[in-house]
């Protein structure tokens, strides 16, 4: 069994004013994160951690500073002696070809004077087949060279 409760009943006044509300929310105390974020470049840490480095170890700032500078040193020495080796390589190929040109200049001239020689001794099918492989076997190097050139040339 259940027992009613009466509650009160309430009475508006009418002369009573309405109670006011505040038009500003009180403040509350709030939680601030900050977050810093710092990106440097380069081969050298920044000058702040640089300073860290020097108060955990006296002389070690210093000891980082030379060791970028030896690292430095020594890759331009590499660039210098690719850059070296390149023009070495450069300079040889560039040989090889001129060389290359002058043996088939010989080879071709010797092909020449030997068919005219037969010829004048009247062995033109001797000379016919002299001079024309002589011609034919010269221009078939340079076709072909050529071709190899282009070819590897388009692969790098």
């Amino acid at each position: 069994m259940t027992k009613k409760i009466k509650e009160p009943k309430q009475t508006i006044n009418k002369s009573m004013p309405a109670p006011s509300i505040p038009n500003k929310m009180p403040s509350l105390p709030a939680d601030i994160f900050s977050t810093q974020i710092s990106v440097h470049t380069g081969p050298l840490p920044n000058p702040v951690t640089l300073q860290e480095y020097e108060k955990v170890m006296p002389g070690l700032a210093e000891r980082i500073v030379l060791l970028v500078e030896n690292e430095q040193k020594h890759k331009h020495k590499i660039d210098d002696d690719v850059m070296s080796l390149n023009k070495d390589v450069i300079n040889i190929e560039s040989k090889e070809r001129r060389l290359g040109q002058i043996f088939g200049i010989i080879i071709g001239l010797a092909g020449l004077i030997a068919s005219v020689i037969c010829a004048s001794f009247q062995a033109q099918t001797t000379a016919s087949i002299i001079g024309g492989t002589t011609v034919v076997g010269l221009v078939t190097v340079f076709v072909i060279g050529k071709k190899l050139k282009d070819s590897t040339q388009t692969k790098e």
